[in-house]
């Protein structure tokens, strides 16, 4: 079964576990420690199907603000939704399972992460490899929104829905 049977037989906003593998971006200078890369392979838990400007409204209602956000288009209308869970980025034609995370009371995503050496199949620390990768900016909406590429997702369930690769 594959991630999009999955999606199609759920008909309303869901609260899951899903976990995902992702190549860590790495600065250039990671090739001689991990010479084949870092592979993170995450769990977390969160919402499918939710809305994005609902959630943003209701943020700005708890911090006592005006909920009147709009939600614009979006990749600056480059962007789609393929279905209640799915959108697809027209350029490169990807496609996304759109996520709000479980955060903690600061706003960060409650996220279990293992860092996997690609070279040679063994976990490394966090600590490991923090030099190596680049830095972030912060998200300024409020509300930590993610859109996962569906090739990431390697297992999703909720309740008797469960998907695994």
């Amino acid at each position: 079964m594959q991630i999009h049977d999955v999606l199609a037989s759920i008909d309303s906003a869901k609260i899951v576990s899903l976990r995902t593998k992702t190549q860590c971006k790495l600065l250039a200078k990671s090739k001689v420690q991990f010479p084949k890369g870092v592979s993170k392979i995450s769990t977390r838990n969160g919402i499918i199907g939710a809305s994005y400007e609902n959630a943003v409204n209701n943020a700005l209602k708890r911090e006592g603000e005006v909920p009147d956000f709009k939600a614009e288009s979006l990749w600056k209308g480059q962007g789609r939704r393929v279905s209640k869970f799915i959108v697809q980025h027209m350029g490169t034609q990807k496609q996304y399972l759109a996520f709000l995370p479980k955060t903690n009371v600061d706003g960060h995503n409650i996220t279990k992460s293992v860092y996997v050496d690609n070279a040679t199949g063994l976990e490394v620390s966090y600590e490991d490899i923090k030099d190596y990768m680049p830095s972030y900016g912060t998200n300024s909406s409020g509300v930590n929104w993610q859109v996962i590429e569906l090739t990431n997702v390697i297992g999703l369930k909720s309740g008797d829905i469960e998907f695994s690769v």
